[in-house]
């Protein structure tokens, strides 16, 4: 009885030893899968912050393309603005040029008036100085 309670002791403790060992090697599998779960939430985490970053980007990328709209809108306005002034530039521009035309035109026949008269003035001189020449002389 002896041997068999000691074999029986012996089987217990061997039971123990390998329910012991089991329970290592589920403890061990536990911290391995919590580590590779560790390690997957760490990434999910790091992937999220990334998406953030990128969400973050896109909505100041937007802002720009508005704030780019907004002023290619306002130069439209400005390039309207100068086509109109140039519009009315040229046409006072052709007017001035009709006008400086007959100014020139006006300037030539003031010309030619003012070389009739003096060429009446001298001719009447001329008859004035005659005569008083004759008229002393005689």
């Amino acid at each position: 009885r002896s041997s068999d309670l000691d074999e029986g002791a012996t089987d217990e403790r061997a039971n123990l030893v390998e329910a012991n060992r089991m329970r290592e090697e589920e403890l061990e599998h536990l911290q391995r899968q919590e580590q590779v779960i560790d390690f997957h939430q760490t990434e999910v985490e790091e992937r999220e912050e990334g998406i953030r970053k990128i969400e973050s980007d896109i909505v100041q990328c937007n802002e720009i393309f508005k704030d780019l709209g907004v002023m290619v809108h306002e130069q439209g306005s400005q390039i309207d603005l100068i086509e109109a002034n140039i519009t009315t530039t040229k046409g006072r521009v052709e007017e001035g040029t009709q006008q400086l035309r007959k100014a020139k035109e006006y300037q030539k026949k003031a010309r030619t008036k003012m070389c009739c008269l003096l060429i009446v003035i001298l001719i009447i001189a001329a008859v004035l100085a005659i005569i008083i020449y004759f008229s002393v002389k005689h």
